[in-house]
């Protein structure tokens, strides 16, 4: 039996670890303890790393393990917390979260420019030989440096989309991991995330993702996002007012946008380029956008001219300032399946709407989002904002006092095996989940929110969901299953990093963890007030749900069983350290 003093022990470092986070400190990677999160990233079930299922209530033994766990999971998470992250590091840190055997390379290699290779848009026939031939004169006045940038961004973006469809040939291919990805999100939008009828299907789902080449994708994702970080200073440093004055707009008409510089082909799809003046910017077929400037609508699901376009396997949007629109339709902004996204804002007050998929949404894929600043308003009904199936996907926002909401399957969360994080760093937030029915917490068709892991049905790979929001008095709403909540072997982690906050959530939330899963809820400082329902702060059932307040004046209101109760072989931990 486990010393009295191992779990207090166990604890303290909980709490080291989280001051790290809350200071925004680097810190040292650690090596990863037993019962790290690499481990239970790649498990089928944590209860088999935890030892969940042994008799007792609150069993000494297992929360220390727990407790081990939380001490990995914070020491990982904290490389998200560090200030103006580039994407390079951003992508390196989820790697290592998810591949921990991965040689994941410091920085990428030089590589030399071939050209920009541009071919006119076959679509628009005499037309798009036309647009090349002013887009082509536009870009010659491009400085060197900026276009030669251009260039190894365009030669970097085609060879991974070469890679990337080799490995779906060779792995059953691209359509039938879109027709399982399409069936799992009809369930989520008509309520039945978790239908146990589905068997069929999710085994189905399951083969697929045993098939998926993760590593491929990651180092893929390391790649662009190196080639992105040299890209944008060089970008913003060469193209001076002066130069952006230089080029004359596309002609208007025939499906062309107003103030549209660039419209080409590349190899891995359309190319379009956008001047500093307000622009509509279509997405269907589109493989790199670039916005000068402008308040400008990035439009989902519309073709340039009405024409029919293949959609590519990686896609980068990038806008450089102005406060802008983005209207999802059909899982093109920042969302993919089977390929790889990156969105990135880098100024303005913008405004991101679908019904999902969208917004840092990846079905067997990698979708990342990335808002350098202004204060931003999220929303998208289902699957986006930090969704993963069978994939990863990633919304980090660098601004202040945002708003994000959805329904179900967001803010943080995995399926299938798949791993969803949203990060925010500063700003009093308002998130709401607060699911389709009810508009009340424990709404019926919402849940798997704001940092969970579920598996699609009994029995199936499970995700990760995590949370971290690293400043700021904010306000969370939710339903069913959020802040912390893991089922059927998932883990589910929410930490915030302090300020005055309200928790409003329904059942299963606040650390919870049921059936194998790893529930993980933390609130590191501030006077917090707590409002839920049944199976709440730090509850197992069968699994492991863990809450800890560090610090401050807290309220809490909830229904039994809450509050440190373990059944059926789990356990649960409810440690408010700072007083009420």
């Amino acid at each position: 039996m486990t010393r009295p003093g191992t779990l207090f022990i166990s604890l303290l470092l909980v709490v080291a670890a989280a001051w790290l986070l809350l200071l925004g400190l680097p810190g040292r990677r650690d090596r990863h303890a037993e019962f790290g999160l690499p481990a239970l990233l790649h498990s089928r079930s944590a209860a088999s790393l935890l030892g969940i299922g042994s008799p007792g209530n609150g069993d000494p033994e297992l929360l220390a393990r727990a407790a081990r766990a939380a001490v990995s999971l914070e020491s990982a998470l904290v490389q998200f917390a560090f200030d103006a992250p580039s994407a390079g590091h951003l992508a390196r840190t989820a790697a290592r979260l998810l591949e921990p055997t991965l040689v994941v390379p410091e920085s990428d290699p030089p590589a030399v420019s071939r050209g920009l290779g541009l071919r006119p848009v076959a679509a628009l026939g005499e037309h798009g030989r036309e647009l090349l031939r002013l887009s082509e004169r536009n870009l010659d006045r491009w400085p060197e440096a900026a276009r030669r940038e251009l260039s190894v961004l365009i030669e970097t973006q085609n060879g991974i989309s070469r890679l990337l469809l080799e490995q779906s040939a060779a792995r059953g291919g691209e359509a039938a991991r879109r027709a399982a990805a399409d069936r799992v999100i009809d369930r989520i939008r008509s309520g039945r995330l978790r239908d146990k009828t589905e068997g069929g299907t999710d085994l189905e789902l399951a083969a697929l993702c045993d098939g998926f080449e993760r590593r491929v994708l990651l180092e893929s994702w390391i790649t662009l996002s190196d080639r992105l970080d040299r890209f944008l200073p060089i970008l913003q440093r060469e193209l001076t007012p002066a130069v952006v004055r230089a080029m004359k707009p596309l002609p208007e008409g025939g499906g062309v946008p107003r103030d549209l510089l660039v419209l080409a082909r590349i190899e891995a799809g359309l190319l379009l380029i956008g001047g500093v003046h307000t622009t509509v910017l279509p997405q269907n077929g589109a493989a790199l956008t670039i916005d000068l400037g402008g308040d400008d609508r990035w439009v989902g699901g519309v073709s340039i001219a009405g024409a029919a376009f293949l959609e590519p396997l990686t896609r980068v949007c990038i806008d450089l300032s102005g406060n802008d629109r983005y209207e999802g339709r059909g899982g093109q902004l920042a969302a993919c399946t089977a390929g790889l996204s990156m969105l990135l804002d880098l100024q303005g007050d913008d405004t991101y709407e679908s019904d999902g998929p969208e917004f840092g949404a990846a079905l067997f894929g990698a979708a990342v989002l990335i808002d350098r600043g202004g204060r931003d308003s999220y929303r998208c009904r289902v699957a986006g904002l930090g969704f993963g199936l069978c994939g990863v996907g990633l919304l980090f926002d660098a601004g202040e006092d945002d708003r994000y909401q959805t329904e179900c399957a967001g803010l943080g969360c995995g399926l299938g095996g798949g791993a969803g994080v949203l990060v925010d760093h500063w700003g009093d937030d308002l998130y709401l989940a607060l699911g389709q029915e009810t508009g009340e917490p424990g709404g019926t068709s919402g849940g798997a929110v704001l940092g969970a892991g579920y598996p699609l049905s009994p029995g199936q790979l499970a995700g990760s969901g995590l949370l971290l929001d690293r400043r700021g008095s904010d306000v969370y709403r939710a339903g069913n299953g959020c802040l912390g909540s893991a089922e059927g072997g998932g883990l589910g982690c929410a930490l915030d990093g302090g300020g005055d906050d309200l928790y409003s959530s329904g059942d299963d939330s606040l650390g919870s963890g049921k059936e194998g899963g790893f529930g993980y809820f933390r609130d590191l400082d501030g006077d917090d007030e707590y409002l839920s329902r049944n199976r709440t702060l730090g509850f197992g059932a069968a699994g492991v749900g863990l809450f800890i307040d560090d610090l401050g004046h807290d309220r809490f209101l909830c229904l039994p069983p809450s509050q440190g109760v373990g059944i059926r072989g789990g356990a649960g931990l409810h440690a408010d350290l700072g007083g009420h």
